[in-house]
């Protein structure tokens, strides 16, 4: 994959990013408030990090 490639699909993905508006559309989050579904993306998104850091660095 090249640089351009990328940078397009990280741009793609900051334009897609999970709102807690659209979070709390999903069952068992309906009953959070803002405050509560930001966190729950925030650590989502540190967790989905995290997950593939360590996948890309099993080998």
């Amino acid at each position: 994959m090249s640089f351009k490639d990328s940078e397009s699909k990280q741009l793609q993905l900051e334009k897609t990013k999970m709102t807690a508006a659209r979070l709390k559309t999903f069952k068992g989050f309906e009953h959070y408030n803002d405050s509560q579904a930001t966190s729950t993306l925030r650590i989502m998104e540190e967790f989905a990090h995290l997950l593939c850091n360590h996948i890309q660095n099993r080998n």
